[in-house]
Parts: C-alpha cells; structure tokens; sequence
C-alpha cells in the first residue's frame, strides 16, 4: 500500500497543498517550527483518525480558519477528514463513516522521539502503544476495545452507586442486580482482548529475538504484565475473571472502581544477557533504550505487513537526531523497501546514494516545496 496523493487545507501552520509522494523515500528538510512535524502529524491522522499531538481535535485547525481538512488516496481507498469546530466527520470512499471503521484502512506505523520515553513512562502510554498496533491490524479488536471502555466506565458509575447506598444501608442482592450485568459485559469484552494480547505479544517476540540481535546485539523479548498471566486460552481468562470480580467484589465498591483487566495491565521489554534478562526500562542506558524501541517499532511495522499482506507506510518524526551513525543506517536499509515519510533538520544524516532516489520536500513557515 502507497499513498499517491495527499491534499491539505488549513492543517495547523502548513499552507494548502496537493502532493504527490514519491512511492519509496519521501524526506521533509528543515528547520524546527516549519511544520514538518505537522505534516506527519496529517498523514498519521490518515491512518489512525486521531492526533499524536492535539489533545483536542480543535488544535489542528489553522489559526483563523474554521476548519481543517486532511484528504489521502492510497491504492482503491481514499480518505477524508474534515475537523470542524462543531466535530469531526470522516469519509470513506466519499461515505460518511466512523473512527472504528476507518483505523488501519491505510497501513502505517509512526515513530516519534516521544516514543524513546515510552519504556520509562506510566503503564498507560505503554498500554496505548500496544492497542494502537493492535487495532491497525485487527478491527474487531478495536471494536471490543471501544465497547469494553464504556461498559467500564458503566460499571464504575454502579460502584459509585453502590458505594452512596451502602453508607445508609446495608445491601441486598437486588442491588447487586445492574453490576452483575455489567460483569458479564466485561467479562466477554475484556477476556478478548487479553487473549488477542497475549496472541499478538507472542507474534512480536518472535520478530523482536530478530531486529533484538541485529539492532542491539542481544535478543529482546517483551513480557505481558497482567493478574491474568500471559499465555491463558479465552476459556480460562474468562473463568478467572468471572472469579476475580465475584471475590474482590467489596473492595471495588470501596474504592468505586474496577480492579482487575486489561485497563490495569502493562508490558516491560527486556533484553537478554547471558542467562539473565535486565529490564532495559529501570537499567537499560539511553542508547540500549534507542535501540530497543527501533527494534520494536520495525517488528511493529514487519507483524503489521505479515498479518494485513501489505507493505505499510512509515512515518519517522525527526527519530535520526536520535540515533547514532550505525542506527540511521540500520534504519534506513530496514525500510528501503516501504513508501517512508520521514523529517529532519539537514540531509547530512542521508547518504548520498539514497538522497539520489528520495523526493526532498523543504518545509519553511508552512510551505512544503519538493524537488
């Protein structure tokens, strides 16, 4: 899969533009606050309708402007996004439709230097990581994530309830009535995607044992946090989540809140020496940590082709300032053969075999010139 056009209009800072990338190598020069970032920032909207950066949608609209719209033809599908102040609408294939039914219609996988961090971060940014590679590869997967999100969300509005009630009162089994609808909601949609976790975890160690060795020089393995293990068939999760619940009942009405499932699990990526495993999060060094992530991000981009049978479209924010000589070469040969979008600040880092077939774009105050 190629992107063959790309049209903007009032996106941020960048003048309107229609583009045709190149099918390979697409290099963004210049220097910081031209928006280059916000041109990736425009692509990735095409591939998961959701920013990297806004925290609302309102951000991406141009100062000014009441509107911003990204619009991207890749192969037979095309896809447009109109963010207005009032929301946003997409299309697909000129039909108005959802973010569930757009995500990883256009196969890609972003890189940004924020993603370095995400080892040392909070379980949450490590959780969204692994449900973002997910749903771009397996729709249904999004769709139990989305509904799982608000039957727990549900579920915690009745704790609440019940937690009010049980000041005055003691409770009755009648007023256990709504949560236990709530449980089995959970129970169906939460024991999925553990299970598709678990599958998909799995699929990426095997690459990562890979790029682990040729990237790191040590084999890198990413091991599943959960109260649930890791390699648990649907079956089994489901019972041991009907059984969690049913037992540690009372504390989540104390604490309003539920527990235990996928929204309280995390992941740790290790490398391995010796006959030991060292947690590259707490121990490993900036440099171990870079190179971990870019072993990560090309298996992302390698399980994403194998299981969609289709090259994916990169897109790297200003990773290679990142990286030493050897990484950047790594990098560019790993992907010489995917349609790649990637920014910089100078050319320098490219050699000049390869800036001999890429298409150069110069981005200053907004305008994006190729040549």
């Amino acid at each position: 899969m190629i992107l063959t056009k790309i049209e903007l209009s009032n996106f941020r800072n960048l003048k309107d533009l229609t583009f045709k990338p190149s099918p390979k190598l697409n290099i963004l020069v210049g220097e910081n606050g031209m928006g280059k970032t916000n041109f990736i920032e425009a692509l990735n909207l095409l591939v998961a309708t959701k920013s990297f950066k806004a925290s609302r949608d309102l951000e991406m609209i141009g100062w000014g402007s009441e509107f911003a719209r990204v619009f991207g033809q890749a192969d037979h599908n095309q896809i447009e996004i109109l963010v207005r102040t009032v929301g946003k609408e997409i299309r697909l294939n000129n039909l108005i439709t959802r973010s569930l039914d757009t995500v990883g219609v256009i196969s890609g996988v972003l890189f940004t230097p924020s993603d370095i961090e995400m080892l040392t971060d909070t379980p949450g940014v490590r959780r969204r990581f692994l449900d973002i590679l997910i749903s771009k590869i397996n729709r249904k997967y999004l769709y139990d994530l989305a509904s799982y999100t608000q039957v727990l969300k549900n579920r915690n509005r009745v704790l609440f309830t019940l937690k009010q009630k049980q000041r005055h009162s003691v409770l009755s089994p009648e007023d256990f009535q709504g949560l236990d609808i709530w449980d089995e909601h959970l129970v169906n949609y939460g024991s999925q995607i553990l299970v598709a976790r678990f599958g998909y975890v799995a699929k990426l160690n095997t690459l990562l044992e890979e790029y682990g060795r040729q990237l790191l020089g040590r084999e890198l393995v990413l091991r599943y946090s959960s109260k649930f293990g890791s390699t648990l068939s649907l079956e089994e999760v489901t019972l041991k989540f009907r059984e969690l619940l049913l037992r540690h009942k009372q504390e989540e009405i104390e604490r309003f809140s539920t527990v235990f499932g996928p929204h309280r699990d995390d992941f740790k990526l290790f490398a391995k020496y010796e006959e030991k495993e060292i947690d590259l999060g707490v121990f490993g060094s900036r440099g171990e940590i870079r190179s971990a992530l870019l072993a990560l991000k090309i298996s992302e981009l390698r399980l994403s082709e194998a299981e969609r049978k289709d090259k994916a479209i990169l897109l790297l924010d200003d990773v290679l300032s990142e990286l030493d000589a050897s990484h950047q070469s790594d990098l560019l040969n790993s992907v010489k053969l995917n349609q790649t979008f990637i920014t910089t600040t100078t050319l320098a880092y490219f050699p000049k075999e390869v800036l001999s077939v890429a298409k150069i774009i110069t981005a200053k105050n907004g305008l994006l010139d190729s040549a």
